[in-house]
This record gives C-alpha cells, structure tokens and sequence, in this order.
C-alpha cells in the first residue's frame, strides 16, 4: 500500500480533484489529509483517505508556537507563517504516519503514475527546485524510516516568517533538503513535471490568473 500525504488548508474542492486524480492514476494508495483549514473544513467522500483534524488545533496550536517567538500574533492565517504551518504540519504528519509516503500539495493534479519514487534505498526522491537547491515539496517522496534513523526533521525554527537567520531565510522544504545534503545521505532524482501538473506553477502560462477551482475544472480529464 503506497502511502500519501497532503496537507489541506481551506482547498475542500482541489484537494478532492487531486484525491480523484491520484485514484485514477496510481493503484494501492492510502492518503492522509492533513487538514488545517479554518473556514472550510476538508469533506471526505473516500474510502481510502484518513484525515488528521487541526482544524480547532487539536494537534498543533501554530498560535500558541508562533506567540513563543511574536507575542503579539493574534491570527493564525497571517501569511508570512503559512510555510512554517506546513512545515511542521508536515513534521507532525511523519510521526503520525510512520511509514514512508509521498507528499503532495493540495494545488497539482495527478496525470500519470508516480510508483517509481517509492524508493527504499533513498531518503527523498523528487526534482531540484529551480530556484534553489531544495528538493521541489510539490511532488516529493519521504523516506520516513531514514528520517528518524537519521534524525532528519522536516521543520525547524528557523522556517521564514517565524524566526530569521542572519543569512538565510528558510522556506517550505530547504531545511529538510539541507539536513540531506549535509549528511550526505542518499537523493533519488526524477522529474515531477512528468507525473504532475501545478497549478502555482503556471506564472509563465498565464494560469496564476485562473481561480484554483476553476484550474481544476479546465483540467477535469485528469480527475474525472
């Protein structure tokens, strides 16, 4: 059973179309909904999906995280956190889970079987990012088992928007990659772009201008 993990933020609808679209595409899967939404909550119409509720923080409270470092935070989807959320959503997610899986933002649409990155000799598998040395989190396998063995986190403090370094500045995915690198642990490559389309990519054709439920209607073939 190939395990997957997406974490939701108010996207009940592209979150569905994804879950539809990786159905259709990859046989044998079991997906967890991380589901942090505060205005809509994820519906689930699946057999083969389990949710992770965080949407009354019953799991992490990211205002009682984010008020250690910014006492005076008072709102919990101010955007400057948003890749902090995610990280250690998707930290939390490791632990609860406990087996290998692959990540998927709740904004892709699966168009073609992505089995192959179930890889057990490596600790990730996926694509450079373009704009750094980061795996690419869109469509990425997590070696879980490597993970702890190794003591690799996916989330640390120093995530952008909740504390800055001098240097850096951390964003969704580079701290992980960066742990990887630095110990020289095993990375599968491939290119997601063959498995995938995404919907926050679409700044060079335009599609950042199409509303996210109606870029997954434009693309219902891949879902339907």
């Amino acid at each position: 059973m190939k395990k997957i993990l997406i974490v939701n933020y108010n996207t009940t609808f592209a979150t569905q179309c994804l879950i539809k679209s990786i159905n259709k595409n990859v046989k044998d899967t079991y997906i967890y909904v991380f589901d942090n939404s505060d205005k809509e909550k994820f519906v689930n119409i699946f057999d083969n999906v389990e949710v992770f509720d965080n949407t009354n923080g019953d799991i992490i409270n990211f205002t009682e995280i984010i008020k250690q470092y910014h006492p005076e935070y008072t709102h919990k989807t101010d955007s400057i956190f948003a890749s902090f959320e995610h990280c250690i959503s998707i930290q939390k997610a490791i632990e609860l889970i406990d087996d290998n899986f692959v990540l998927i933002d709740s904004d892709v649409l699966i168009k073609n079987d992505f089995s192959h990155m179930y890889q057990e000799d490596k600790i990730t598998v996926g694509s450079k990012q373009i704009w750094g040395d980061r795996i690419c989190p869109v469509l990425q396998y997590i070696n879980v088992k490597m993970c702890k063995e190794h003591n690799i986190s996916y989330y640390n403090d120093y995530i952008i928007g909740l504390q800055e370094m001098k240097d850096k500045k951390y964003d969704t995915g580079s701290y992980f990659t960066e742990q990887i690198i630095n110990n020289n642990l095993p990375i599968g490559k491939t290119n997601i772009f063959n498995y995938i389309i995404h919907y926050s990519g679409g700044s060079r054709n335009l599609e950042h201008k199409i509303s996210l439920n109606d870029w997954c209607y434009k693309y219902k073939n891949l879902w339907e």
